[in-house]
């Protein structure tokens, strides 16, 4: 694989098998992708229930490990921490824990980046600031399923 600066993703070859059921049965979910993403391009993965569309998301945001090949993100390897500094994504069923509060919340996803103290209380009001949520900046204030809206979530 060789790096080039204006590749955002690029992929190799990539393969992803699971093992299913008792015995172990194989299917694979991603058979052998090469795909180039450039910068400034714009790509989407359309295909039907288990077309290896959300798989292949999951290898790129380090989620899942690929069984072969290799992948690179902004020219770094899956996994470095600078590329997931770059990256978002919003699955079809995203993962709340309505127990948190909204700060609560962004705290332990900024843990799981790194970020710690007051850097990270300093973000969390940063982006409580940028989408109107700074009456969530006391602590028992509100969780999650009493203060947003499922599309504000």
């Amino acid at each position: 694989m060789t790096p080039s600066s204006d590749l955002v993703v690029q992929i190799e070859q990539l393969s992803k098998i699971f093992r299913v059921g008792f015995w172990g049965k194989r299917v694979t979910a991603v058979d052998c992708l090469n795909l180039e993403v450039r910068t400034g391009e714009v790509f989407g993965f359309l295909g039907p229930n288990g077309a290896g569309k959300t798989t292949i998301l999951k290898i790129l945001m380090g989620l899942i490990y690929p069984t072969s090949g290799t992948a690179r993100l902004f020219n770094l390897e899956l996994g470095d921490p600078r590329a997931k500094t770059r990256l978002g994504f919003l699955p079809e069923s995203p993962y709340f824990y309505d127990y948190l509060t909204s700060r609560e919340f962004l705290g332990f996803y900024g843990h799981l980046f790194g970020l710690w103290g007051s850097v990270l209380d300093k973000r969390v009001d940063e982006l409580l600031e940028l989408v109107g949520m700074t009456h969530c900046s006391v602590p028992t204030s509100c969780t999650m399923p009493k203060c947003c809206a499922i599309g504000s979530r």
